[in-house]
C-alpha cells in the first residue's frame, strides 16, 4: 500500500507511512456535501418493514445476499461488518464519481468481499406470500439478489426510487428511505420468508427477491457508516487475509524469517487494535472494544489464529510436520513460541466479557 503526502503546493509524493490522503473518483467540489449520498460513501441498507439489514456472507462455500434475522430487542443495534456497502454512482466516464441524484444509476459494492450487489433468475419453487403477490402474471420470471465479483457486470446496476414525491434531478439525501429497482430486469427488490440456511436449526438468512410489481412497503433506510468503522473493517479484513496466507505457508513449511517477524508484528497490532493499551503480553489489559472483538469473529481472524496454532504440527504433504510438540521448547523455536503466545493473547482478549467469541 502506498500513501500520498503533499510537500509543497504543487507537488504530491508517495510514502510508506500512513497519511490523511484518500484517493476517490473525481467529484466536483460543489457536490462534496456531508448530507448528500455520494460515490464512495459507505452505508447499511435497513429494510424498514422487516427490520433487518441487507447482508452479504458466505454459506456452504458460496456468497449469498440476504436479510439477516437477529434475536436482539432492537434490530437497529444488530450491526454487522458484513452489512456494509460502498456506493458507486455510475457514469459514462468510469473515472467519474460524485453526488447521486434520484435519476442516477448506482452500484453497491460489498465492502468485506469486494463483490457487487446484482440480481439473477431464481428458480426456487419454495412458496412465499410476498413473491406470489408481486410476481404479476403467472409464468413471469422472478429474481433474487446475489453477489457478483465484478462491477462491470450490467446486472449490478440499480436505481433508487424515493418514498416521497421529489424531482428526479434533485440530490439524494444521505439518510433516505428508498426502494431498489434492478435496471436490466426492471424488477423491484422485496423481502421474502424463504430461508437460505434452511438446514440450520435457527435460520437467519432470508432471501431477497425481485419482482415486476412495486410494493410501497418494501423500502430500505440508508444508514450512513462512520469513517472509523470503515477503517476498522479494512484493518480486520486485511489482517485476516495475511494471517490466512501465513497459516498456509506454515502448513507447507515455507515460511521465511522475515515473514515470521512480520506476522509477530501484525499479531501485536491486532492486540492493540482490540484494546490492550499496555505491553501485548502483560496479564492486565484495558477493557477490550466490543465492536472490534466482534470484528475478529466476523472477519475470520479468530479462525485464522486457530489455523496458525495448528498448522506447524500438521503433516499435509506426507513429508512430516514442520514442528513436533516436543521440539517447541527448544531455543531455536523461540520465534514460533512467541507467535503462539501472541495468538493465545488474542484469543484471551477476544473472549473477555463477550460470550459469542468464547470457545465451547
Amino acid at each position: 500500500m502506498v500513501y500520498l503526502t503533499c510537500l509543497c503546493p504543487t507537488e504530491v509524493n508517495s510514502v510508506n507511512c500512513n497519511t490523511s490522503w484518500k484517493i476517490t473518483l473525481f467529484m466536483d467540489y460543489k457536490e462534496n456535501q456531508d448530507d448528500i449520498l455520494k460515490g464512495g460513501d459507505v452505508v447499511r441498507l435497513f429494510h424498514a418493514e422487516q427490520e433487518k439489514f441487507l447482508t452479504g456472507d458466505d454459506y456452504k462455500k458460496r456468497q449469498h445476499v440476504f436479510l439477516r434475522t437477529t434475536g436482539r430487542t432492537s434490530a437497529t443495534a444488530a450491526t454487522c461488518s458484513k452489512a456494509l456497502w460502498e456506493i458507486e454512482v455510475v457514469h459514462h466516464d468510469p473515472c467519474r464519481g460524485g453526488a447521486g441524484h434520484w435519476n442516477s444509476l448506482f452500484r453497491f459494492k460489498h465492502l468485506a468481499t469486494g463483490h457487487y450487489l446484482a440480481a439473477e433468475v431464481d428458480n426456487d419453487t419454495a412458496p412465499d406470500q410476498m413473491r406470489s403477490k408481486l410476481r404479476g402474471q403467472n409464468g413471469l420470471a422472478v429474481y433474487n439478489l446475489v453477489s457478483v465479483p465484478h462491477g462491470h457486470d450490467i446486472a449490478s446496476i440499480f436505481e433508487l426510487d424515493p418514498t416521497t414525491l421529489t424531482r428526479g434531478d434533485s440530490l439524494v439525501p444521505q439518510s433516505s428511505y428508498v426502494r431498489l429497482r434492478h435496471l436490466c430486469t426492471n424488477t423491484w427488490a422485496h423481502s421474502t420468508s424463504i430461508p437460505i440456511d434452511k438446514d440450520e436449526d435457527k435460520p437467519i438468512m432470508c432471501k431477497v427477491g425481485c419482482a415486476s410489481i412495486k410494493e410501497d412497503k418494501e423500502a430500505f433506510a440508508i444508514v450512513p457508516v462512520s469513517a472509523l468503522e470503515v477503517r476498522d473493517l479494512d484493518f480486520a479484513n486485511d489482517s485476516s487475509k495475511v494471517l490466512g496466507s501465513i497459516s498456509e505457508k506454515l502448513e507447507k513449511s515455507s515460511i521465511t524469517q522475515n515473514e515470521r517477524r512480520f506476522v509477530s508484528q501484525l499479531l501485536r497490532d491486532v492486540i492493540f487494535f482490540v484494546g490492550a493499551q499496555v505491553d501485548t503480553l502483560e496479564y492486565e489489559f484495558a477493557k477490550p472494544d466490543r465492536e472490534r472483538q466482534k470484528l475478529l469473529r466476523e472477519q475470520n481472524i479468530l479462525k485464522q489464529i486457530f489455523k496458525i496454532l495448528q498448522a506447524p504440527f500438521k503433516d499435509t504433504g506426507g513429508n512430516g510436520a514442520m514442528l513436533k510438540m516436543e521440539e517447541l521448547g527448544e531455543t531455536r523455536q523461540a520465534p514460533f513460541r512467541h507467535i503462539c503466545r501472541l495468538c493465545y493473547r488474542i484469543l484471551k482478549i477476544s473472549q473477555n466479557d463477550y460470550r459469542k467469541n468464547q470457545v465451547p
